[in-house]
């Protein structure tokens, strides 16, 4: 009975093209040429049916199979939840489970989460990093964890994949009074623009002189992969991804930050000097 029902179909049509076939030859004395046009006509379309009525019974068992195995996967979790014997931890799993649904990945999975899209980048990372000070620009060739960011961006970088970082400066950190750039802090923004991200600053002195300011707060750090997960990185670390509606506010971010940027390639070939030598002597 189920072979039947699964093609049903094809064989009532294969039976009417049999009764046709009959027809034609005995009521309606059709000649031998015109009654195989009709049943060779008929078995076509009843092969067609049978092949149809075939994927589509396949196709049922897949997706059968498919909806039985992510229900049976669901059910171990929501058991192994209950399991928890820790009312409160109980909660927390949930808690957990909600902010994730919800878009947003808390700081202690974030710390593990960033280094994966560093290297699981597709096509774009964009970031900005405050440095207002010549001391927290200096931590990009002096701690460990920053000299690793720039050492990925750039293999990264050979690998096809669009770095762009956005310096938050201060101009009387970073540029004395004639001109010339403080070396170190020129060293460490060149180091970075050779690892092959695209450089760009904006000055914090323009920025509060603007007669447009920003929408938005922009000094700000933050780091962009895909446009698809922003990291939060002023403050508690937090992940934000679809459908959170943070990762379009930071997708808009982005795009004032650039508007009030400039490439650090403007600055090529500028005098340098060293300003603690310079303050000494001064």
């Amino acid at each position: 009975m189920p072979a039947f029902k699964n093609y049903a179909m094809s064989l009532i049509s294969a039976t009417a093209t049999v009764v046709i076939g009959l027809l034609s030859d005995i009521v309606l004395n059709l000649s031998n040429a015109d009654t195989f046009i009709v049943v060779s006509t008929g078995a076509i379309v009843s092969l067609a049916v049978a092949l149809i009525e075939q994927r589509l019974n396949n196709d049922q068992r897949e997706f059968r199979t498919h909806i039985t195995a992510e229900m049976a996967e669901k059910l171990d979790l929501f058991r192994m939840i209950d399991e928890i014997d820790d009312p409160q931890l109980r909660s927390e799993v949930f808690l957990l489970a909600r902010r994730l649904s919800i878009g947003e990945v808390p700081s202690h999975i974030s710390a593990i989460r960033t280094p994966m899209l560093y290297d699981r980048a597709k096509s774009t990372v964009y970031a900005s990093n405050v440095s207002l000070t010549r001391p927290m620009l200096y931590r990009w060739d002096s701690l460990a964890r920053f000299r690793r960011i720039v050492e990925v961006s750039a293999r990264r970088s050979a690998e096809s994949v669009s770095f762009t970082r956005t310096f938050f400066l201060c101009r009387r950190e970073i540029v004395a009074p004639d001109g010339r750039w403080d070396e170190r802090s020129y060293r460490t923004l060149s180091a970075q623009a050779e690892a092959g991200i695209d450089v760009r600053i904006v000055w914090a002195e323009d920025l509060e002189l603007d007669n447009l300011p920003p929408h938005r707060k922009l000094v700000r750090d933050l780091t962009i992969f895909d446009s698809l997960e922003a990291v939060d990185t002023t403050g508690v670390q937090v992940i934000y991804r679809h459908p959170s509606d943070r990762l379009r506010e930071f997708l808009d971010i982005e795009k004032e930050q650039l508007k009030y940027s400039e490439s650090f390639q403007r600055y090529a070939g500028v005098e340098l000097v060293d300003f603690e030598e310079l303050l000494v002597s001064g």
